[in-house]
């Protein structure tokens, strides 16, 4: 974030120089970096505690089918499972055979149906 801001102000700095702008205050510049990196982290930090706050009521999910039921589906389904922060969430898994239908995966995940 503030890399962005740092590089946004470095082109205004070019700007006004090669437009020949020198009545601009080196003051105001520093009082807008200061305002923009400050307003992004308030805006960022708020985004993230309100959808932390509405996801932990069980919305703004993104439902993930995962084809397969092996160990990198296991491993897959671990990770998903562990940041729960990310708004992802495993709602099972796909198999070839008919006969795997139901059977447990990892962490409560099951098999819900196969690819056909």
């Amino acid at each position: 974030m503030i890399k962005a801001v740092a590089a946004g102000m470095v082109f205004i700095f070019l700007v006004l120089y090669f437009l020949k702008i020198f009545n601009v205050s080196r003051l105001l510049l520093l009082l807008f970096f200061i305002l923009n990196v400050g307003l992004l982290a308030a805006t960022k930090s708020a985004v993230y505690h309100t959808l932390k706050r509405y996801r932990s009521t069980g919305f703004n999910y993104r439902n993930m089918l995962i084809i397969g039921s092996r160990e990198r589906a296991k491993e897959l389904i671990r990770n998903v499972q562990s940041r729960e922060h990310s708004g992802y969430r495993v709602t099972g898994c796909l198999e070839i055979a008919d006969s795997d239908v139901g059977r447990h995966v990892e962490g409560g995940v099951n098999i819900i149906g196969t690819v056909d």
